[in-house]
Formats: structure tokens, C-alpha cells, sequence
């Protein structure tokens, strides 16, 4: 949760941290960014969590071009991580760009160390590809 950028609903925010939660389930929205003003879509900056983005998806990248990590699929899939801690399960239908992406090799080793267990279906549904 980041206090800083929700300064009006602290005390709320702070409730919700103290409420255990241990299941995490969702359809985490897809949001490269938009292509004009009219779309909606912008990304919105979370420091607290983009900050918790650098220091384990970033920071094990392989990549050049780290920018799609910040995309908000991802960052649902980092604060529903930290959100349920050591003890939970966090069930997202995403694409799937991140199980073989280059730039994704950081989110793969963060997840491979912070889960003891790890189920995917791909559906191989990725729009950048032929299919296979």
C-alpha cells in the first residue's frame, strides 16, 4: 500500500494492511499506455511499488530496456506478492508475455524464490505471435 500517494485514505490503508488476507485472485488489468488523451489508459505511478518493482523484478533483468516491467499487470502481480507475504496463493489471468520474455527473466526468479509452488496454464493466446 502506499501511503504517500493516498494521503486521504491512510487510515483505511492502514486497516486493510492489518487485515489478513491469503488468497489473491484476479484478472490484473493490461495497460502498455495509451495512444492518445482520449483512451483513458494511462499509466499511473505507484512509487512505493515501483520502487518494490526495481529492487526484485528490475534488479534480476537481464534486459536492456526495462520499461515494460512497469506495466499494470505487473504491478498487480508484485503487490499481491508482498500483499499476502509468506503465507498465501495469488491466482491472475494474464497474458502471457511474461513466461518466456527476455525482459521478463527478473519476474521469473523473483517468483521462482518467493513462491514455494508455481502453476501455469499458457494458452498460448500471445496477439504479438503467429500462435502455436
Amino acid at each position: 500500500m502506499d501511503l504517500g500517494m493516498f494521503v486521504e485514505n491512510n487510515e483505511r490503508i492502514e486497516r486493510q494492511k492489518s487485515a489478513p488476507i491469503h488468497v489473491i485472485v484476479g484478472n490484473p488489468p493490461y495497460s502498455v499506455g495509451q495512444n492518445s488523451a482520449n483512451d483513458l489508459n494511462a499509466n499511473v505511478k505507484y512509487p512505493t511499488l515501483d520502487r518494490r518493482i526495481e529492487e526484485t523484478y528490475t534488479a534480476r533483468s537481464t534486459a536492456t530496456n526495462k520499461n515494460s516491467l512497469y506495466d499494470s499487470y505487473l504491478r498487480a502481480f508484485r503487490w499481491a506478492t508482498d500483499r499476502i507475504g509468506d503465507h498465501g496463493i495469488v491466482a491472475f489471468v494474464s497474458n502471457g508475455g511474461w513466461i518466456d520474455g527476455n525482459t521478463a527473466d527478473g519476474i521469473r526468479l523473483s517468483l521462482a524464490d518467493e513462491f514455494s509452488e508455481m502453476y501455469m496454464f499458457n494458452l498460448r493466446g500471445n496477439q504479438r505471435t503467429a500462435g502455436e
